[in-house]
């Protein structure tokens, strides 16, 4: 064998290699500790910190800081929308300790299992997701722009595919466990899903950036998750779907 074709397989194998061991190592890890837990001692920090961008709009739309809580190697401060009626709706800051820029999204609960998150990750739909865990990211977004995206697919979900928002039964930490582990199960449910990932991350989610959740292909894009069927969602009861 060439010693140049040697080196090009080198050159590509290894990335693919590493991001598939990373994906596999992080979503096992999700199964193996799902729990959130709550850090106190980092709520003056995302207090202290929260960018001005943001400042004006969150009171504008009444948000008050909730608490700050910890997930592995994640740290995220949570601020909720006052509101007696349904939906729920939250802003986040989430921050990686092992580095990189923070990412800010507002969440919307429509039930238990059924919610709306707009973020400015670039690394939105790196894994697969569970029908009704609605996602759409805009990485270059300002504060107005996301929230202003972000209740236009709040809209298009409860106008067009008919969802409704009702009173959550979980507490936010239970719910937040059941999530990461419907979702975690769901990326196992895929046949060699860790070498899928390598299209995943490579590839599949820049092609879903400042796409909104119209023009998303729903039925295609979120799968229903079918590992136990506790939880689940079934796509003929929306419309769009």
């Amino acid at each position: 064998m060439p010693p140049e074709f040697v080196m090009l397989l080198v050159i590509v194998g290894c990335p693919a290699l590493s991001i598939a061991i990373s994906l596999y190592r992080s979503v096992r890890a999700m199964l193996r500790f799902p729990e959130v837990q709550e850090d106190v001692d980092s709520s003056a920090d995302f207090v202290d910190g929260l960018p001005k961008a943001y400042r004006p709009l969150l009171v504008s739309k009444c948000f008050q800081f909730a608490n700050a809580y910890a997930f592995h190697s994640i740290r995220f401060g949570v601020w909720v929308q006052v509101n007696s009626a349904p939906p729920l709706r939250y802003f986040s800051i989430l921050r990686s300790q092992l580095g990189g820029a923070e990412t800010y999204e507002f969440i919307t609960v429509f039930t238990d299992t059924v919610s709306l998150t707009t973020t400015t990750t670039r690394s939105a739909f790196v894994h697969p997701r569970c029908f009704g865990n609605f996602l759409q990211a805009f990485p270059g977004y300002t504060p107005e722009g996301l929230w202003a995206a972000h209740l236009t697919g709040e809209e298009h979900l409860t106008a067009a595919a008919g969802i409704s928002a009702k009173a959550c039964q979980l507490p936010f930490l239970e719910r937040l466990k059941q999530g990461i582990i419907r979702d975690a199960s769901h990326v196992t449910s895929f046949p060699l899903w860790f070498v899928r990932g390598i299209y995943w991350y490579s590839c599949k989610r820049f092609l879903l950036h400042n796409k909104p959740i119209w023009r998303q292909n729903i039925k295609k894009l979120y799968r229903a998750y079918a590992r136990d069927g506790a939880g689940s969602l079934d796509q003929r009861q929306f419309p769009c779907a």
